[in-house]
């Protein structure tokens, strides 16, 4: 339904000659990805509230956005599901930091599993979006930085006593780690099958 919304939207836009058909397609990608985002923001501000960790469900997603945009990783078949899962994946974070489930010793043992798997397997390729040579030194060279980036701010946070600021974010770093892990494995089944 969504999809058919966003296709009406772009023939409007190329009707009215904001848009070129020959950049349809990237319309339509860019129309897209504007409103899983604003979808994403939307449901962590919520599902942040009824929790009462506004707060921490925005650090986590733009931790969590910024290292997996360049990282890559796991994809979901559909858009519906990758919201789904994405919704899934906050309540989760938010319910391990809510319950303390996890204490300092566990986080850092979690970082030190974490890192190195974002260090072996950033950038990861999807069959939706493979990368040439140039993208792949780009985005790794990017998303190292940003862990770099990140780990900096946890530290901060930790020395601080912001448990939250750090606990979001080593969250963050942990699940690009879990999802890259995740595509690695699809992408070796996929290789398999063809």
């Amino acid at each position: 339904m969504l999809t058919s919304q966003i296709e009406k939207l772009a023939n409007s836009l190329i009707e009215q000659e904001h848009c070129s058909l020959e950049n349809k397609e990237i319309l339509v990608y860019g129309l897209s990805s504007a409103v899983e985002l604003g979808l994403n923001i939307f449901s962590t501000i919520i599902v942040g509230a009824m929790f009462g960790m506004t707060i921490e469900g925005i650090i986590f997603l733009v931790a969590f956005s910024l290292l997996r945009t360049y990282a890559g990783g796991y994809h979901a078949r559909t858009a519906g599901r990758c919201y789904f899962v994405s919704v899934l994946v906050v309540v989760a974070v938010l319910l391990v930091q809510r319950y303390q489930m996890i204490g300092t010793a566990g986080y850092v043992l979690l970082l030190l599993v974490a890192v190195p798997i974002i260090w072996r397997f950033t950038p990861l390729e999807d069959e939706n979006n493979p990368l040439d040579e140039v993208e792949t030194r780009v985005y790794r060279k990017k998303t190292l930085y940003l862990l770099a980036l990140e780990f900096a701010i946890m530290i901060v946070g930790y020395c601080l006593t912001w448990q939250s600021l750090f606990q979001s974010i080593a969250l963050a770093i942990v699940t690009v780690a879990f999802s890259l892990l995740l595509g690695a494995v699809k992408n070796t089944l996929q290789r398999r099958k063809g």
